[in-house]
C-alpha cells in the first residue's frame, strides 16, 4: 500500500509538471499561427479570451455573453498590397466558439505560393462569424461561416501539429473534435 501511495503520488506530481494544460494549447496555437504567414505580405493573428472584450465584439458584430467570450477562438489575417507590409489591403476576422468545433483537417494548397490551410468545421448551435473590411471599402461585413480556415506557411509538421493542438484543445473543454483527415 505504501509503494502504491508513492507510485500514485509520482504519477501525479509528472503529469502535473509535464501535463498539457488547456492554456499550453492556445499558446501553441497563437505562436505556431502567427509565427507562419501563408505568403510575405499576410499577417496572421490567434485570439481567445487575450483580446479585450469590446475588440472582440467588434468582430463579431454583437455583444457576447460571458460564456461565449470565455470560448472565443478567433483567427484573424490581414493582408497587405506588398510584401513589406507598408500599405494595408484587406482584414478577414474568424470568431467561433471552440464547443461548436466538429473536426479539423490540413489541406495543402499548390500553385505560384504553396501554403497550407487548416480547415476547422463548425455546427450550426454555437458563434461562427466572419469580419472583412477592406482599403477600399471601410464598410465592415459580417457573414456566418460553416468553416473557419487558417492560413499558415508551406509546413505539413507545424499544420499538423497545430491541427492535433485543436483537437487537443477540445479536449480540455469535454468535446470530442474529429481528425478531418481519418476516416
Amino acid at each position: 500500500m505504501k509503494n502504491f501511495k508513492l507510485v500514485l503520488g509520482l504519477l501525479l506530481f509528472t503529469t502535473a509538471i509535464f501535463g498539457q494544460t488547456v492554456q499550453d494549447s492556445k499558446d501553441y496555437i497563437s505562436e505556431k499561427v502567427g509565427g507562419s504567414n501563408p505568403l510575405p505580405n499576410y499577417a496572421n493573428k490567434i485570439f481567445f479570451t487575450n483580446i479585450l472584450r469590446p475588440d472582440a465584439e467588434m468582430l463579431v458584430g454583437r455583444k457576447l455573453s460571458d460564456d461565449e467570450f470565455n470560448h472565443l477562438f478567433i483567427y484573424a489575417r490581414d493582408v497587405y498590397v506588398d510584401d513589406n507590409r507598408s500599405k494595408w489591403a484587406w482584414t478577414v476576422a474568424q470568431s467561433v466558439d471552440i464547443r461548436g468545433i466538429t473536426k479539423v483537417s490540413a489541406t495543402r494548397t499548390t500553385g505560384q505560393q504553396n501554403f497550407y490551410t487548416i480547415t476547422v468545421y463548425l455546427d450550426e448551435n454555437h458563434l461562427a462569424k466572419q469580419y472583412s473590411e477592406s482599403s477600399f471599402d471601410k464598410k465592415p461585413k459580417y457573414e456566418y461561416i460553416s468553416k473557419m480556415e487558417i492560413l499558415i506557411s508551406d509546413d505539413s509538421n507545424i499544420a499538423n501539429n497545430v491541427k492535433r493542438a485543436v483537437i487537443k484543445m477540445g479536449e480540455f473543454y469535454g468535446i470530442s473534435i474529429r481528425d478531418g483527415d481519418k476516416f
